[in-house]
């Protein structure tokens, strides 16, 4: 027997790693709770168990690393046997699921156990618990996506940057995630390619103009600071302008002291691709940080 133990939590389902801890205690939790059901039964006697865990990612996103990883250790051979906690660990999509559990899984002859559902394939599947839970389940993400959405609008509404990372030329406060301040070295650059623009230099010019003079590109920057974000090193180009992130920088804005949330959404629930919306839906919230640029500045380089 080749055991997939298969640990899930996302940021909706409320337990987010805290900084400096190697995961969340969710996570921690849902290991004990399968290494003691595995222990327990002397069928699982001799058997090779593997760790599956995605930390952190949404249970509607069947695209999760550690799940594509399970996946390709099924294709191969090396797993045989899916045990997860419960079955809004191992998604919150009704109709992907059922695909997994209730067809590709007996393809492959592999055997599904939901520990708390007590549900095991071995025993059949010909019950109403695994439908029934698995609607349940997407139905609870759509709800906690709509709740959550509607949580940062109203936080926008009230000034507080929603963020995941400052713009380029602030940093977020340190007493204050929601607040942004000054990045003095990074805001210098900003300043410049407003000036520059207003002077008439185009944006092919200006690549070649930071690029000459050793400008940190934003990417570049952000990852000088923050040296453990990015696991891969494909964002190592630290001089690499293109127009397209000068023009991010000249149609932001968070420049003029504002914060703007909801110049983009997802194309749909399932659908995580961005797509850029009306200017019409954006909130727009003034004077919630110190601005870079003059309103005079922006208009001369948005004439």
């Amino acid at each position: 027997m080749r055991v997939a133990m298969y640990l899930r939590l996302s940021s909706e389902d409320g337990d987010l790693k805290d900084t400096g801890k190697a995961e969340s205690e969710s996570i921690s939790n849902q290991r004990g709770l399968l290494q003691n059901f595995i222990s327990s039964r002397s069928e699982f006697s001799g058997a090779e168990i593997s760790e599956f865990c995605d930390d952190g990612w949404s249970g509607t996103n069947f695209e999760r690393p550690e799940f594509q990883r399970m996946l390709e250790d099924i294709e191969s051979g090396k797993v045989n046997t899916v045990i997860v906690k419960d079955l809004s660990r191992f998604g919150r999509e009704y109709a992907q699921m059922g695909m997994y559990i209730e067809h590709y899984f007996e393809q492959k002859n592999v055997r599904f156990i939901s520990v708390a559902e007590s549900i095991d394939s071995a025993k059949g599947l010909d019950n109403l618990v695994l439908p029934f839970t698995n609607v349940i389940n997407s139905f609870y993400a759509r709800q906690a996506s709509t709740k959550t959405r509607a949580a940062h609008q109203a936080r926008a509404r009230s000034g507080m940057f929603m963020g995941s990372r400052a713009p380029f030329g602030y940093q977020k406060d340190p007493d204050d995630r929601h607040h942004l301040i000054v990045d003095p070295p990074a805001a210098d650059v900003v300043r410049d390619i407003f000036r520059m623009f207003a002077d008439g230099i185009g944006y092919v010019r200006m690549t070649k103009i930071l690029r000459e003079k050793g400008v940190l590109n934003p990417q570049a920057y952000f990852n000088q600071n923050n040296p453990n974000y990015y696991k891969s090193d494909y964002w190592r180009k630290p001089f690499d302008w293109h127009a397209s992130s000068i023009r991010t920088i000249l149609e932001n804005p968070v420049y003029l002291g504002k914060v703007v949330f909801g110049r983009s959404k997802t194309k749909g629930f399932f659908d995580k691709r961005r797509v850029e919306t009306d200017e019409s839906e954006w909130i727009i919230v003034d004077n919630t940080h110190e601005a870079l640029v003059t309103q005079e500045l922006w208009d001369t380089v948005h004439q």
